[in-house]
Formats: C-alpha cells, sequence, structure tokens
C-alpha cells in the first residue's frame, strides 16, 4: 500500500507551496531553501507522473491537476491534524497550546492572559509564536491568524478586523502631505499587498525603504525614528495613546484582513478549547 504514496517531504512541500503559491513561503514555512522546496515538488510530479504547478517569472499557479490534487491532500492532512489532535487531547486536557503571531501575543496575549488564567486557575496555558498560514494542530491546541478568509475545514471564530494606521514618531515631525515621499518607508516585506494598495490609493511612491518580516519590527524601527510605517492599529494603541507616536494626517484603512481564532472540529468540545473561545470571543478588549 505505501509504495503508491510519495515521499512525504514532497507532499508538504506541494502543500505549502499550493496555499502560498510561493516558494519563498514555502521555504518559510517548512525551514529549508527555495531550491529544495522546488526539487521536492519535481520529485512529486515525476512520481505521478503530472505537472502540478506552472512557473512562470511572476508567479506560481496550480494547473487543473494540480488544484485536484492539492484539495485532496489539504483534506488528508487535515484528517492527520485531527487525528493526532484526538489523541493529544487525552494526556493533557488542562493544558492549553495557543500559537499566534509575536505580535498578536505581545500587544494583547501577554497583557491579558493574566485575567484568563485568574478566571480559570485548572488550565496551565502555553503560548508559542508563530504566523504560518499552514496549520500544524499536532503542535498546538488552538491558532490565532490574521487571513483573508478562514480555513474552511476548521471552526473559526472572528476576533476583529484589521485597521492599518501610517505611524511616525512623535519627534518627526511631517508638516505637509507632500513631504511624506521625502520619509524612510519601513516596509512588511511578508504583506507587500498592504504597502501596494497604500502607495495606490494615496498616489505615494518612495525612494527610501527598508524592508521588515515581522510588524513588530517596524513598530521598533519607528521607537527609534528610523522612518514611517504601516501596521495594524491594535499594536500602537497605547503608543498612539501616550503620543509617543501619531498618525500623519490621519491616514488609515482596513486592509481586508480579519483576525481569527481557529481550531480543528475534533476538538472543539474539549473544555480547555471551549473556554478559551469564550473568553477571547466575548470579552470585549476594544481591540
Amino acid at each position: 500500500m505505501l509504495r503508491s504514496i510519495p515521499p512525504l517531504n514532497s507532499l508538504k512541500a506541494f502543500v505549502s507551496t499550493a496555499t502560498h503559491l510561493s516558494f519563498s513561503k514555502a521555504a518559510k514555512d517548512l525551514g529549508v531553501t527555495q531550491g529544495a522546496v522546488s526539487k521536492q515538488i519535481k520529485i512529486l510530479e515525476n512520481f505521478l507522473e503530472q505537472k502540478l504547478i506552472e512557473r512562470n517569472p511572476k508567479k506560481i499557479l496550480l494547473t487543473e491537476k494540480g488544484k485536484i490534487y492539492f484539495n485532496e491532500l489539504y483534506e488528508a492532512f487535515n484528517s492527520l491534524d485531527n487525528a493526532s489532535q484526538k489523541i493529544r487531547g487525552h494526556n493533557d486536557e488542562n493544558q492549553l497550546v495557543i500559537n499566534c503571531p509575536p505580535t498578536f501575543s505581545s500587544n494583547f496575549l501577554i497583557p491579558n492572559i493574566s485575567k484568563f488564567q485568574n478566571k480559570y486557575k485548572n488550565i496551565e496555558v502555553n503560548v508559542t509564536a508563530g504566523d504560518s498560514e499552514v496549520l500544524n494542530f499536532a503542535n498546538y491546541d488552538v491558532a490565532i491568524r490574521g487571513l483573508k478568509h478562514c480555513y474552511r475545514d476548521n471552526i473559526c471564530k472572528k476576533l476583529f478586523n484589521e485597521e492599518i494606521v501610517l505611524i511616525a514618531h512623535n519627534k518627526n515631525k511631517i508638516n505637509e502631505f507632500k513631504d511624506i515621499e521625502e520619509q524612510t518607508f519601513l516596509k512588511h516585506t511578508s504583506r507587500t499587498d498592504t504597502y501596494d494598495d497604500f502607495c495606490k490609493s494615496q498616489n505615494l511612491k518612495f525612494n527610501k525603504i527598508i524592508g521588515f518580516e515581522h510588524f513588530f519590527m517596524i513598530v521598533s524601527a519607528v521607537k527609534q525614528n528610523l522612518g514611517i510605517g504601516l501596521v495594524p492599529k491594535f499594536l500602537v494603541e497605547r503608543e498612539l495613546e501616550s503620543g509617543i507616536f501619531y498618525n500623519p494626517f490621519h491616514l488609515y484603512f482596513y486592509s481586508g484582513y480579519t483576525y481569527f481564532l481557529t481550531y480543528p472540529e475534533a476538538v472543539q468540545n474539549q473544555y480547555k478549547v471551549r473556554i478559551f473561545a469564550k473568553w477571547l470571543t466575548e470579552e470585549n478588549y476594544q481591540l
């Protein structure tokens, strides 16, 4: 039976690449090089004797066979996650492992998680960092992600829509709108669509750009007065309220991303998952 199953690494490489439509993002997910991802997909295509991905300089597209295979594999990997979660749930029913982006952890969970623990003293909480759209529920119970669309096969609880604001340090005075383009722009390298939409809507073009992989890095750079940047408002509400940062010309917009709490259907009735979902979605922290 196993002779008809392709190598697991090839399957993982294909699912990650098909999810992101990007070799670089798949490489980041899997902790390998882009070349290794491409090689694994070629191994899979040779095994199946089918072309799964159309490669061109601008973007990656799935072939019709690739789309069919990806949908089947997605279901299969989800089933594996659910099965693993069922087994894990019997061994650590009082330990809740939460996986979320570092920015959400530092700006929401850390300031508020003590409120959850004070209310539910029997639950031990562990928080791990992650922002990959490819989820691995064998390693954690629930995940929090900012997404344009949530996962069709998981339970998804909407938390809030992402509002993006332009921020600058209070020592960096921008007096006229035309002066914005003279600033160094601190750009999120994994969310280039946010930057592109902003520039297009405001008819702006920046000549000086520094790229950062995470929003919290942009926040730290603005604190050092290295330039201006776009970040989710909930990350900098305290800085805006205190006056450390300000929003030049009140520029903000909704990015199209929404933050969700998500977890497999198989664990939805577990006590630790139910109470955390209830607490996170019902408590109003005005995110």
